[in-house]
């Protein structure tokens, strides 16, 4: 049995986005396992944006740590995640149902957010027998395991640790200073224009998904990459229809069969 656990604070230094504690928050569950819970040092990777000597925290870097961290576990093993920085929320596109109609996604250092089903993905991969701790230090987290049932109760009193007190009392304990939450989310229309800025393209809120794939290439978010590919599709055909001077009809009629061409493959994959 081994202990082990993959840190990750977003501090966006130079940004709009900008926080100031998300690094903090790393040491401060470094400190709290390895002296508290019996994690070898040896065990946790680090991964932050604010000291080159550590693996920066953008979406690609992300992506690929957690799912070797998830992939190569054993049975007995004991895994903690913990993500401090921002989060946010694009709309919902495909067969999977959101009830408010949006995603989910944390917003690594890059702003190549991973969404809540690239999570989800992930963490299925999870073999038998091994105990996993997910924890978002972030906005809109309750939905980051996309459909995964948590509870939460005494909604909006401070959570309270075995042996009396809450998270924030523990972790300011054993780091021997206070702590100070406030609100980590970048909302869409931030979240465009941040991308915007960095790209130099023209992103919208309602064109997040395909501009993620026109930015990033192939280390996009996967849910962005299959509806990108899917709008392309629906693109091509509509055109080959309408011609180049199709117009609001066109756009209209492309967005129609990307919404039936997703919701027939997730009718598919629900069949097998």
């Amino acid at each position: 049995m081994v202990k082990k656990a993959l840190l990750v604070g977003c501090n966006y230094p130079g940004t709009e986005a900008q926080l100031r504690g998300c690094v903090n928050d790393v040491w401060s569950i470094f400190q709290l396992l390895t002296s508290k819970k019996g994690f070898d040092r040896n065990n946790i990777k680090v991964m932050i944006d604010t000291d080159n000597r550590y693996e920066k925290p953008t979406g690609r870097n992300m992506r690929r740590a957690l799912t070797e961290f998830i992939t190569s576990s054993q049975p007995g093993d004991v895994l903690v995640f913990h993500f401090s920085g921002h989060g946010t929320q694009i709309p919902a596109e495909g067969p999977d149902p959101e009830a408010d109609g949006k995603d989910e996604a944390i917003c690594p250092t890059d702003l190549n957010i991973i969404v809540d089903d690239d999570l989800r993905k992930i963490v299925d991969q999870l073999p038998s027998g091994v105990d996993l701790t997910f924890i978002c230090d972030c906005c809109h987290s309750g939905g980051l395991l996309d459909h995964e049932s948590i509870i939460i109760s005494d909604a909006g009193k401070p959570m309270t640790m075995p042996g009396g007190g809450s998270l924030m009392d523990l972790m300011a304990a054993v780091a021997g200073r206070d702590f100070v939450a406030k609100p980590r989310e970048i909302p869409l229309a931030l979240l465009a224009q941040m991308l915007s800025q960095q790209s130099g393209m023209n992103v919208q809120p309602g064109n997040i998904r395909s501009s993620m794939s026109s930015i990033f290439g192939s280390d996009a978010s996967a849910a962005c990459l299959k509806f990108a590919a899917a709008l392309a599709a629906a693109q091509m055909g509509s055109g080959a229809r309408t011609g180049a001077d199709g117009g609001a009809m066109a756009l209209i009629s492309c967005c129609l069969q990307v919404m039936a061409a997703q919701s027939a493959g997730g009718q598919q994959q629900q069949q097998q």
